[in-house]
């Protein structure tokens, strides 16, 4: 799973003021290949798809979950092979990505 730079200087500053990066609302994007360190390869925004804010819930340690099913119901057909996870809805910071299982 490819991580930005962002990403982890977010965790090392949560880590050290014991904050969680559960509390925080992510946007979740759809991408059509590797999204890398930068958030490329995302779905069009302007094709029906729009980015969807998550609710992440920890049900273990070190498990975290959505609170609610995400659907993309307008979105074309397309072959969406991987995710990523934004701290905003329709630019950057790319926090992370990586492949669809």
């Amino acid at each position: 799973m490819a991580t930005s730079p962002f990403f982890r200087d977010l965790i090392i500053m949560r880590t050290l003021l014991d904050e969680s990066v559960v509390n925080s609302r992510p946007w979740v994007s759809l991408h059509l290949d590797d999204p890398g360190d930068t958030g490329a390869n995302e779905m069009p925004q302007d094709e029906g798809y729009e980015r969807h804010q998550v609710g992440l819930v920890r049900i273990a340690p070190g498990t975290v979950t959505n609170a609610e099913i995400l659907e993309f119901p307008d979105l074309p057909e397309a072959r969406i092979n991987y995710f990523g996870f934004w701290m905003e809805r329709d630019s950057g910071p790319f926090i992370l990505g990586g492949p669809i299982v």
